[in-house]
């Protein structure tokens, strides 16, 4: 199975709630194929609804924002209108962004369809993409910020990783970034500590595979950088580093 369905197969599991493990007659499709599944099950009920969601996103631009976020928080709830979100102006969803609390922001967010709210999602101010992050954050919802990233403007993917002080956290949403290319002006963003965190944190836990997907889609000059820095580390995790991806760019 390539990196990328290894991806694909990771996000459905977190879709459907379910132990990666259990998805494993996917391993004979291709990358495109469980892209085409994994979107089609997020947006079962978005597309049966299509109709109605346009309606509701006609009549609420009739309404004042902050009336609009009340009824969004106190009768519609956040599944609903992460449903409804990809429908509206992206200028107006995020003012509508804007006007809800932080947790039911987060709810939204974890229900959204990131593939369909590319233009929301870069219309959302930095301070509220912050203030979502750490409440994902908190919540341990590395699928959901993974599943996000590649529909984000690099600067803005840039600035809230800097935000992650810890590594784990970071390779673990990392997991879930399909197209890691994405994440090259993060790497040139890091410093030597910084990168030097991730590989040995990497080397003792169990997110080696996100890395080593990582590395294998970065620019030469990124590589031998990161394969200076792995000679620095200590013999054990040099040695982790062997075992685990003897075939690989760090190698």
């Amino acid at each position: 199975m390539s990196a990328a369905a290894e991806v694909e197969a990771r996000r459905i599991a977190a879709l459907l709630g379910v132990p990666a493990a259990e998805l494993g007659y996917l391993r004979s499709r291709g990358a495109s194929a469980l892209a085409r599944l994994r979107l089609a099950i997020a947006s079962a009920g978005m597309e049966r609804h299509r109709r109605s969601f346009e309606r509701l996103a006609r009549a609420s631009a009739l309404l004042p924002t902050a009336l609009a976020a009340r009824i969004a928080q106190e009768h519609l709830g956040p599944v609903l209108i992460a449903a409804l979100a990809p429908f509206l102006p992206p200028a107006r969803a995020a003012l509508l962004g804007q006007r809800l609390e932080p947790g039911f922001l987060a709810d939204v967010a974890v229900h959204l369809v990131p593939d369909r709210a590319a233009p929301l999602l870069a219309a959302l101010p930095p301070e509220l993409l912050s203030t979502t992050l750490q409440q994902l954050l908190a919540r341990g919802e590395y699928a959901v910020m993974g599943t996000v990233v590649e529909q984000l403007p690099a600067t803005t993917v840039t600035r809230l990783a800097a935000e992650i002080a810890d590594p784990a956290e970071l390779l673990a949403i990392a997991a879930y970034v399909g197209d890691k290319r994405c994440l090259r002006p993060v790497v040139d963003s890091f410093d030597d500590n910084a990168i030097l965190q991730l590989l040995g944190c990497a080397a003792e836990g169990a997110a080696m595979s996100a890395l080593i997907e990582l590395t294998a889609v970065l620019e030469p000059l990124q590589q031998r950088r990161l394969r200076s820095l792995l000679a620095t580390l200590p013999e054990p995790s040099r040695r982790a580093w062997g075992e685990a991806a003897p075939t690989a760019a760090l190698a």
